[in-house]
């Protein structure tokens, strides 16, 4: 039996003992529960990745040996829901190009200096300096004028579907945009101080305090009201939101519910098997967790995905779940994908990352090919572009449509030409692109 020490970037680090002839990624399952983080891939002590699908002692591991994992990183794409037809394409010069949205295509004259971008069903906001800079349809969102003067020091922004709220350096909140989809926060504006993370549905926001507990506001029938479970609502990690409902993931790994209970809001029926979760990851009406075991456990609508028992025998080392309206797709740390849901399913290989649009997802691979399936009209037919699509780097959804960005930092789209499918109007301009938005 060896002894490997398994290390994060963090410091923290744990040892695991195993076999000189088991495979690498049974040996990260291990670690991966030990560290209580989502684990990718694997460095060697010589700096090298090591080939998951082999053995220890076949990829040079030796006895005592110190390996660096690579954790998951934060995607900031992961709800849907939130998402509008629009994309921004930020420049290496801090300029920004938009298309996909009538309303919002024309950027203010004076935006410099873009730091990033956020956007809702109809309205842009971008983190300029410090200051935030909306435009679009004012009714969720586009003009913020009413709280410009509160919109300085701003550290991030985040949209429900018809509203904006952001949070600020010193962890107050600010919100604007359609009052009874969180654009109003007056009935807890006085709770809503030390906040240190957002999250917003399709009619509410929670915010996570740096003390562990949450604030919701809102529509109180589709998320805005947690009172049935507040104290419960303690040592809270992080949050995620469906359209009607939110699941809070706390530190001790267990997950608490609130909003429509039958999307998602109640998750009683599963509530044993939800501890030493990881991750959370949601449809339009659905949940899935993934635990430190590597098993995926999901509740809510049927047809939205909130049933994974088909495919349950197939989700082994998950190191992404993806989602779109009506599905769930997971990637393995072997590059492998499994979907549920009310998309067919699709088997892939060699995958690195996962993207979705409101009806399809998208597949970057390892060799920066593209593979997509799902609605054609909607992002999952990519006959027309796929000759471009090579050495990709990052693939954006929209509701409608996916934004690839090349290598060469040039910007391929496809998907429904009248809702960014088609960036042809502004192509000349997305060059030196350095990051996508929807």
């Amino acid at each position: 039996m060896w002894t490997l020490q398994f290390a994060l970037l963090s410091g923290q680090e744990v040892t695991v003992q195993a076999e000189p002839e088991e495979t690498i990624d049974n040996v990260l399952n291990k670690a991966q529960e030990a560290l209580n983080v989502l684990i990718v891939s694997v460095v060697s002590s010589s700096g090298t990745l090591l080939d998951i699908t082999r053995s220890l002692e076949d990829e040079g591991v030796q006895d005592g040996d110190r390996l660096l994992c690579v954790v998951d990183r934060p995607d900031p794409a992961c709800q849907w829901h939130s998402k509008s037809l629009i994309f921004a394409a930020l420049r290496e010069d801090g300029g920004l190009v938009v298309w996909g949205g009538s309303s919002c295509c024309e950027v203010p004259n004076h935006l410099r200096n873009v730091q990033t971008v956020c956007t809702n069903s109809g309205a842009i906001a971008a983190i300029t300096e410090g200051k935030v800079v909306t435009w679009g349809d004012p009714e969720v969102g586009g003009d913020s004028s009413a709280v410009e003067h509160l919109l300085v020091d701003v550290r991030c922004v985040c949209p429900s579907s018809y509203a904006f709220a952001a949070l600020k350096n010193d962890g107050s909140v600010v919100c604007w945009g359609c009052a009874s989809a969180g654009g109003d926060c007056f009935a807890v504006q006085d709770q809503l101080h030390d906040v240190c993370q957002l999250s917003g549905a399709t009619w509410a926001f929670t915010a996570v305090k740096n003390d562990g507990s949450a604030v919701t506001w809102g529509d109180e029938r589709k998320g805005g009201d947690s009172s049935a479970v507040q104290e419960q609502l303690v040592n809270v990690k992080s949050v995620c939101a469906s359209s009607w409902s939110f699941a809070a993931l706390r530190h001790d790994g267990h997950v608490i519910t609130w909003g429509v209970d039958k999307k998602g809001g109640d998750s009683r029926s599963v509530q044993s098997q939800l501890y030493n979760v990881l991750q959370l990851r949601s449809t339009s009406w659905a949940f899935a967790a993934l635990r430190s075991d590597g098993c995926i456990i999901t509740w809510g609508d049927a047809q939205h995905g909130g049933d994974g028992g088909q495919v349950q025998s197939q989700l082994k080392s998950i190191c992404q779940i993806c989602a779109c309206a009506d599905a769930f797709a997971a990637l393995d740390r072997r590059g492998s994908v499994v979907s549920w849901g009310a998309l067919p399913s699709i088997s892939l290989h060699d995958v690195q990352r996962l993207s979705a649009s409101s009806l399809a997802f998208a597949a970057l691979k390892k060799d920066g090919t593209v593979t997509a399936w799902g609605d054609r009209s909607k992002g999952g037919d990519i006959s027309r572009v796929r000759s471009e699509l090579v050495n990709v780097q990052q693939i954006c959804g929209s509701s409608w449509a996916f934004a690839a960005l090349l290598g060469d930092r040039t910007v391929i789209s496809w998907g429904d030409p009248e809702h960014g499918g088609n960036s042809s109007q502004v192509q000349e301009r997305l060059k030196d692109v350095v990051e996508l938005f929807a």
